[in-house]
């Protein structure tokens, strides 16, 4: 396991996958896999359980930035769409000049919603309560019998705006009027390896929804790690890797940003070649999965062998066991029907891999805990990921970190 605070940031893409094949390679001649320096490690139940902590949680969700939408999402300028964001209803609205902002979605009278969906602001918000309007930055524009109102001052009644930024083809929000973001010291030298992913290139094609009764730690952590894959995806991605063959790289502030990548079998043919550098020079695409994980809750694979990304956010609910998965699926924005057709397969196996294969594993794992029977829950030091995620939320919200040995 290493942390890459060092990392060259203007490292092209193809030394990206030499560097990281290499490993695998490396990792199949020797049965290996990155590690965790600290080894196996035990986390208690109350972890997943505990309200107190739950709410804490959400707390420090609101207090950094969030993962709001993808940018295709938002195609031109005065194109808006509605996000709920821990509970949180949000706007997203393109300005004329490119940039985006983000607003409470209510208005300044009475706080009624404002706009639903997405669609375009052609000259004014105008509130469907009581007709008040606003400007697409934000500003109150006029008010409805304004002599009921006195003296009424508008520049002090605008929308009230949040933090927001766009990075890489995602747009980020702050759930804090008051607080200010400096998204690019938020993501520190993780910006390249986003920007590898090359999201700004590719479009939405179906978004879900996944409401579960499961913990949202449980959940995250089945997208970080590889040790799962030849068992629970055996209907569908098990063919495709070898399992429990991974890396893992730490990056941005205290490494809480995330990059694992899972080897394929094709690294089983290039572990047996002689000369390495030829392997590594013939690479046509990178022979892993790749998975981003932007801290605190969201999650990208970007998979090189197909135009497909997956952008998944995971929300903790009221409730300790209660979480809400917003899956995302993004496409090349210019594809060939050959293209599509793949795509479209691709896309039908992960969606019941996620869905009915990793989610149907976390139930189970949730009412176990939930039943008061089990005091822990054990990660393999072949889980890296896995233990940094729970220890770089403890130490955001001024905790411990929350593991012990096994």
């Amino acid at each position: 396991m290493t942390t890459q605070s060092d990392a060259d940031v203007s490292s092209p893409a193809l030394a990206n996958r030499r560097a990281i094949t290499r490993r695998h390679i490396e990792h199949v001649r020797a049965r290996s896999t990155d590690m965790h320096p600290d080894g196996a490690r035990s986390v208690p139940a109350s972890e997943y359980l505990d309200p107190e902590l739950g709410a804490a949680e959400r707390r420090l969700l609101r207090s950094v930035p969030l993962v709001a939408a993808h940018s295709s999402q938002l195609p031109a300028p005065r194109s808006y769409r509605t996000e709920i964001l821990l509970d949180v209803p949000v706007i997203l609205i393109r300005q004329d000049d490119g940039s985006v902002k983000a607003f409470l979605n209510s208005c300044s009278h009475r706080s009624a919603q404002l706009l639903d969906g997405e669609g375009e602001v052609t000259r004014r918000i105008s509130c469907p309560y009581h007709a008040w309007t606003y400007s697409v930055s934000g500003e109150l524009l006029s008010v409805t019998q304004p002599a009921k109102f006195g003296d009424l001052d508008k520049s002090c009644h605008s929308l009230v705006e949040l933090p927001c930024a766009e990075r890489h083809g995602l747009v980020f929000v702050l759930l804090d009027p008051k607080g200010s973001m400096d998204i690019d010291e938020f993501l520190g030298d993780f910006a390249p390896q986003l920007a590898l992913a090359g999201l700004d290139t590719f479009a939405l094609r179906e978004a879900r929804q996944l409401p579960h009764d499961v913990n949202w730690k449980l959940a995250l952590c089945g997208y970080l790690e590889s040790y799962h894959v030849k068992v629970v995806h055996g209907r569908t991605l098990a063919s495709s890797f070898i399992g429990n063959i991974s890396t893992h790289d730490g990056y941005g502030p205290d490494g809480r940003h995330f990059v694992t990548t899972w080897s394929m079998n094709e690294v089983e043919t290039m572990a047996e070649a002689d000369d390495d550098e030829a392997t590594l020079d013939g690479l046509a695409y990178a022979p892993y999965n790749t998975v981003l994980y932007v801290w605190p809750n969201t999650v990208i694979t970007a998979p090189d062998f197909i135009g497909i990304r997956h952008l998944v956010r995971l929300f903790p609910g009221e409730q300790p066991h209660q979480q809400l998965t917003d899956f995302r699926i993004l496409v090349p924005k210019e594809m060939t029907d050959e293209e599509r057709a793949m795509v479209a397969a691709f896309d039908e196996i992960t969606v019941v891999a996620l869905e009915e294969e990793d989610y149907g594993q976390v139930r189970g794992i949730q009412r176990a805990m939930s039943s008061g029977l089990r005091e822990s829950l054990l990660i393999g030091a072949n889980e890296p990921s896995v233990t940094e995620m729970h220890r770089n939320l403890a130490k955001a919200m001024g905790r411990p970190a929350p593991d012990g040995p096994a």
